[in-house]
């Protein structure tokens, strides 16, 4: 049986970070008898994988909807029959139209609203869930809307909780200082990871900040770590900053495993789920920017807020003034984090992809 697997790096700040990335990774090493056939439609990232692994860099890279229809539809079919695939597993809005190849398709973070928006999405992501075996999601939330918004059967939804990497861990607060000297010269701060997709939520973060500056007057900071190099318009909006100063931009997600766990808080949206969680394992407590409508996907275990600065800068004072709320909602994020490993991810992905082959 040959399992492939589109690799994508739309939507995701590092393909290596990703959970399709992670997951497939370790499942091809449990399974050394199966092969697993990894496309990418843009260059492959220079990482060691298991030796039943086969990497195909298919063109053209997907850069709009024109080239996602043009390589789903005419470039992939051809691909999948080559190397004899038995399943063929994605992530975003749209499968395969001209392949009989049985398909699965991946919905992690991304709110399946904002991938139906416009004509395309409204279109094609319908008509690909009709025609796909199965669906899988990282939590109840994702399953509510897919069900609510598409009628799409329950019994084809599949909850896979993604699991985390061990570098992930609460730290000592020696650990804690020497982190905070390095980047915030000693200084508290709170944590914000910029998503592109959600830029909003970053400008109401600011102003939110500027509200709890304002009120408190301490010298909290405000770190933002962006995944790629700052764009030119945001620097801009961070020059006129008042409070520019306390705010510390960090470029590379790959600084997000040291600073995370020395964060007195963090402010992740929705489409940062996975941040989210290791935020969580980290023991830093959480305040999640949803969206109107959206699901509370984190059960108890984080804050909850509406992107309005001034709901913001109220759950950050509370945190704040409050030590005792600070600690339960770091006992929570433990506990609600816990059960997300890559043992019980790759089982349960395992078990489907055979339920999906049988088919």
């Amino acid at each position: 049986m040959t399992i492939a697997i589109h690799i994508s790096n739309e939507g995701d700040e590092n393909i290596s970070d990703s959970f399709i990335y992670n997951c497939f990774t370790r499942l091809a090493a449990e399974q050394p008898l199966y092969n697993f056939l990894f496309i990418y439609d843009s260059p492959v990232p220079v990482k060691e994988v298991p030796l039943n692994c086969t990497t195909v860099h298919l063109l053209p890279q997907i850069k709009n909807n024109l080239t996602r229809y043009y390589w789903y539809s005419y470039k992939l079919p051809a691909l999948l029959e080559r190397f004899n695939a038995s399943v063929f597993i994605f992530s975003g809005r749209l499968c395969s139209f001209r392949t009989k190849v049985p398909q699965c398709m991946l919905v992690d973070s991304t709110s399946l609203l904002q991938l139906s928006q416009g004509r395309f999405g409204r279109k094609f992501l319908a008509r690909s869930l009709e025609i796909v075996k199965a669906v899988c999601v990282m939590n109840k939330g994702i399953e509510e809307e897919l069900h609510k918004t598409f009628q799409f059967e329950r019994s084809k939804i599949n909850i896979i909780l993604p699991g985390l990497d061990e570098i992930y861990q609460p730290i000592k607060w020696e650990q804690s200082e020497e982190i905070k000297e390095k980047y915030t010269s000693g200084k508290d701060f709170f944590y914000h990871e910029v998503n592109p997709v959600e830029t909003n939520i970053t400008v109401s973060i600011l102003k939110s900040f500027t509200l709890f500056k304002k009120w408190q007057r301490s010298e909290m900071q405000l770190v933002l770590l962006f995944s790629n190099v700052i764009e030119p318009a945001f620097s801009k909006l961070l020059a006129s900053y008042k409070y520019k100063n306390d705010v510390i931009i960090l470029e590379g997600i790959e600084h997000r495993p040291e600073i995370l766990p020395a964060a007195y808080a963090a402010l992740l949206g929705i489409n940062n789920y996975y941040s989210c969680l290791q935020t969580m394992k980290c023991a830093v407590p959480l305040i999640q920017i949803i969206r109107m409508h959206s699901q509370a996907d984190l059960s108890d275990a984080a804050i909850y807020s509406n992107a309005e600065e001034n709901e913001i800068s109220e759950n950050l004072m509370k945190l704040y003034k409050n030590e005792h709320l600070r600690n339960e909602y770091i006992k929570r994020g433990l506990t609600f984090s816990a059960q997300y490993s890559w043992q019980n991810s790759t089982s349960s992905m395992w078990k489907l992809i055979n339920a999906i082959a049988d088919q």
